[in-house]
């Protein structure tokens, strides 16, 4: 457990402890924490705060001596509790300390003996008060070396820590000089009588490495910070300064006002945080070519650094002022956040000749706010654009370097993981070679060079080159990238291209020779040119696709081979590639995509040995013709046009027992939802003296699958898959029966009881049915069949509707509320007046509660009351003379006669069953089987259904 959820908390138990536990060390320094680790933090929590909410959790450091992940590991009784560093610091300070219990690993090897031989007043006040250190001699110098002796300068034995002097400004005239260690001097700036930066003061760090911190609380928000004339600084180092105006007084064009520390002797690093906006809404700093300088706006705040060598700048996460930073010195500059950016490395001894310096090599852009950045020097070789989510035009002004690299991580992607166009960076006029490393998360980026040929690309990312490839590229190398490379269409100088191991795309649109090499990964080749004889596609190891939109192979000629290598995996190729000229030289592949017109016998692919058919997406129009038995087509994008398959040594002749699959097999989209799905559209599929045809409706996310079949010879349809499927026919689908005693040819079965997806499936030109009829059945889902013939329905589970034909037929409708819908004009017994002549053309064998039989539009009521049969009725025929026996147009009643339930529609209003009335259509009769009770049944005549209650 932790015993500590706020900083309050925290600081309340500190302040609790007496001074003895403490002496004078810091148990908290919220000056270095916030150094440390709030320079991004863009909330409202105080350093304290931060620590215990957040850092302690992290094993964030309270201070610069206190290590809590070394303290933890360091002592067996600490290791296996759950302590975090905020626990762990206020168990060193009441317990540790004085238990001679070391902080970090630099003091491990603290040598007690030799702290107390060589400073014998610290032996003196450890003697006098030896309880409190458990009676050790050794742990009361290791206290007394944290508590005091630290601060104090005292040299630390057997360890190599080079310790100074703490020295605090103070209210008055201070004339600080620092000893020969690594001293630290606080200044702590606040309204009177709390103001301790006066022009008298003077700070001289002396040898060493020395850190001045100041902490300004005195200037306002919109005023700006400034060190007081005549305050003197030297041989210090480090330079931290924070304060709640401005760092300087900002002004577009002019440097005047900068908070000038190029002047303070050896100082190497200097930190600025500014948490106003001052009187110039920002902040400005000139410093000397030696000093690493790192400035923190907030908000809108503008930012400029004059000078300076490792320059970072960080402003408000989606702030707008302009960051500016120029300098003869630097090496490298560092910008995140922010509005538009320049960057120049200037050149000449004035410093003012721009874009010719040749110190500074690299920049890193990370999630700037604004559109442009411009980075200017001779040097430039590595620009880093990372977490950009808006558009950022980058232009690299650079005569001199041949080469530049391009690191991208987490650009051109906004927070949704949705691609953004416009992040880009423009090389240099004379950037031969662009290299594009992309690490971390996915990236969407454009770069350009006016001279540059060649485009590496590294790295483990994906990377999206598609918006607008390189123009002047003539060879693409990223063999060694292992993230997906996606790039796009190619313009017609490139004509080498290679890619590495991950799942990479690109469209060709060279005219010339070419050679392409995609090495490992799923990958995907899309021609739009005409290659030329003598070129080389190699598509390696992977699932890979050679597809085309426009292109074509040009077939080998005596002094030019040209090679189509699938290499290793399951490849697929373009049927309208293929032609009786080329066809030898495609190798390797496994699958045709039928996706694009074409004419094509897969006999003339020798080197292949084809094992699936593919629609990847596209206008169709594909004609295949000799293909093995066992071969499948699966679709994977939606198709408008017709794919026809022939299936070698299919006939309709044969009646042989040929069988084709079709598997549908789609992604949905980012933006599907399950009430706005994605179409899957297969076509048409034209599998001609097939008996058995297999779908399969599938696919990945929110999906919906669409299927027109066309089959000459069809017997049976299977349907399996968790998506809903619309099934149609076109044209002729069956071989037509040739007599009542033929029993093999027409269409017998359609089942679909083993899909969970739902159904809709129309039988409209199901042409020749076989003698026995045709079966219809449904699996689990919620389906729908709709019917032109007499059939046998078995709709299987769920609310499912059966719309019959004027053929009527038996229906079943299974679990859940279904609907049987006898609305269709004709349905009536036309000429049937008996039994015998077939006056039943419905039948619905398990109808239940809750199921609903819709009538034609001629029902107009409902008599719930059954109708008694009396000794006049003997045959069925008799009693639906009596059920009829009323003179209500559109009444609708019901009897049971021996073990099953009869419904009548009286369509006419006159007596006994009709063939024909006026309106050209008799009575209707419906059959349920069994002993059913519909008296509490219920009709709204507005839509002509009777709901089973």
């Amino acid at each position: 457990m932790t015993y500590f959820t706020t900083g309050a908390q925290l600081q309340a138990a500190l302040n609790a402890l007496p001074n003895t536990k403490t002496g004078d060390f810091v148990a908290f320094d919220s000056f270095f924490y916030g150094q440390q680790y709030m320079a991004d933090y863009q909330g409202t929590l105080s350093p304290i705060e931060h620590f215990v909410q957040i850092g302690a959790a992290r094993g964030y450091k309270p201070n610069a001596t206190f290590d809590s992940t070394y303290y933890k590991n360091a002592f067996a009784d600490l290791k296996n509790t759950d302590f975090n560093a905020a626990d762990l610091l206020y168990h060193f300070m009441q317990y540790g300390l004085d238990e001679g219990r070391t902080p970090n690993a630099a003091l491990a090897t603290f040598d007690g003996t030799a702290y107390l031989a060589a400073n014998p007043d610290v032996a003196a006040y450890v003697n006098a008060n030896l309880a409190q250190f458990g009676g050790s001699a050794t742990n009361g110098a290791l206290a007394h070396y944290v508590k005091f002796g630290a601060a104090e300068g005292r040299t630390a034995p057997g360890t190599s820590v080079s310790n100074g002097q703490t020295f605090m400004l103070t209210n008055g005239v201070d004339n600080i000089v620092g000893t020969s260690g690594n001293d630290t001097i606080t200044a702590t700036n606040a309204a009177a009588p709390n103001t301790v930066l006066g022009g008298l003061d003077v700070v001289d760090g002396g040898a060493g490495t020395d850190t001045l911190s100041i902490a300004d609380t005195l200037t306002a928000a919109n005023a700006d910070f400034a060190l007081p004339a005549g305050f003197t600084v030297k041989n210090v180092e480090t330079l931290n300064v924070t304060t709640n105006g401005a760092i300087g007084t900002y002004a577009a064009g002019s440097d005047a006002g900068a908070f000038n520390i190029s002047t303070i002797s050896g100082l190497t690093s200097a930190t600025f945080v500014a948490a106003g906006a001052g009187t110039g809404t920002g902040s400005e700093v000139t410093a000397a070519d030696t000093t690493d300088v790192s400035l923190t706006v907030a908000g809108n705040n503008a930012a400029e650094v004059n000078g300076g060598k490792a320059v970072t700048i960080v402003s408000g996460a989606t702030g707008t002022g302009v960051t500016d930073v120029q300098g003869k010195g630097l090496t490298s500059v560092s910008v995140k956040g922010g509005g538009v950016v320049t960057i120049d490395n200037l050149g000449g001894a004035a410093g003012t000749t721009t874009s010719i310096g040749t110190t500074m090599t690299a920049v890193t852009l990370d999630g700037v706010a604004g559109a442009a950045a411009a980075v200017k020097g001779a040097a430039v070789d590595t620009v880093t654009v990372k977490n950009q989510k808006t558009a950022l035009a980058t232009t690299v002004t650079n005569g001199t370097s041949t080469a530049l690299t391009v690191n991208v991580d987490g650009a051109g992607y906004d927070a949704a993981g949705a691609a953004v166009a416009g992040v880009s960076v423009a090389a240099g006029a004379a950037a031969k070679t662009i290299t594009v490393n992309a690490t971390g998360t996915k990236s969407n980026v454009i770069v350009s060079g006016a001279a540059a040929t060649t485009l590496n690309i590294t790295g483990s990312a994906d990377l999206n080159l598609a918006q607008a490839p390189l123009a002047t590229a003539t060879k693409i190398d990223g063999s060694a990238a292992t993230g997906g490379l996606t790039l796009g269409t190619l313009n017609a100088a490139t004509v080498n291209v290679s890619t590495g191991s991950g799942k990479d795309s690109l469209t060709l649109s060279a005219t010339a020779k070419a050679t392409v090499n995609t090495g490992a990964g799923n990958d995907s080749v899309t021609l739009a040119s005409a290659v030329a004889a003598g070129s080389t596609i190699n598509l390696g190891a992977g699932d890979d696709k050679l597809l085309v939109s426009t292109g074509s192979v040009a077939a080998s000629t005596a002094t030019a081979v040209t090679t189509i290598d699938a290499g290793d995996g399951t490849d697929t190729v373009a049927a309208a590639l293929i032609n009786a000229a080329n066809a030898a030289q495609f190798k390797n592949f496994e699958n045709i995509d039928a996706s694009a017109a074409a004419t094509l016998d897969v006999e003339l692919m020798t080197g292949s040995t084809i094992t699936g058919l593919t629609l990847t997406g596209g206008t169709g129009g594909a004609t295949l013709s000799n293909i093995a038995a066992g071969v499948g087509l699966t679709v994977s994008g939606s198709n408008t046009g017709t794919t026809t398959i022939g299936v070698k040594g299919a006939t309709a002749a044969t009646a042989t027992a040929d069988s084709f699959t079709t598997t549908i097999a789609g992604t949905a989209g980012s933006t599907a939802t399950a009430l706005a799905p994605d179409t899957v559209a297969a076509g048409t599929v034209v599998t001609n003296g097939v008996e058995s045809l297999n779908v399969v409706s599938g696919g990945t996310g929110f999906v919906v699958n669409t299927l027109a079949v066309t089959d000459s010879a069809l017997q049976t349809l299977t349907i399996t898959g968790d998506k809903k499927l619309t099934l149609t026919f076109v044209g002729t689908n069956g071989t037509a029966v040739t007599g009542a005693t033929d029993t093999v040819n027409g269409v017998k079965l359609i089942d679909g009881s083993a899909a969970t997806g739902v159904l809709d499936i129309n039988t409209t030109n199901v042409t020749n049915v076989a003698n026995a009829g045709l079966t219809v059945k449904t699996g689990s889902a919620k389906d729908v069949i709709t019917l032109a013939q007499k059939a046998t329905v078995d709709a299987g589970a769920a609310d499912d509707t059966i719309v019959s034909s004027v053929k009527g037929g038996t229906f079943t409708g299974g679990a859940g509320n279904d609907t049987f819908n006898l609305s269709a004009t004709g349905i009536e017994i036309g000429g049937a007046t008996t039994e015998a002549a077939g006056v039943v053309k419905t039948t619905i064998a398990d109808l239940s509660a809750g199921d609903v039989i819709k009538f034609s539009t001629a029902a107009s009521a409902f008599a719930g009351t059954k109708i008694a049969l009396n000794e006049t009725v003997t045959t069925l025929d008799a009693a639906l003379a009596l059920a009829s026996n009323n003179t209500t147009a559109g009444q609708i009643t019901w009897f049971q006669y021996g073990t099953n339930t009869y419904i009548v529609e009286n369509a006419d209003g006159t007596t006994g069953i009709d063939a024909a009335i006026a309106r050209t259509v008799g009575d209707v009769v419906v059959k349920l089987t069994g002993l059913i009770d519909l008296s509490n049944s219920t009709f709204d005549n507005a839509a002509d259904t009777l709901t089973i209650v």
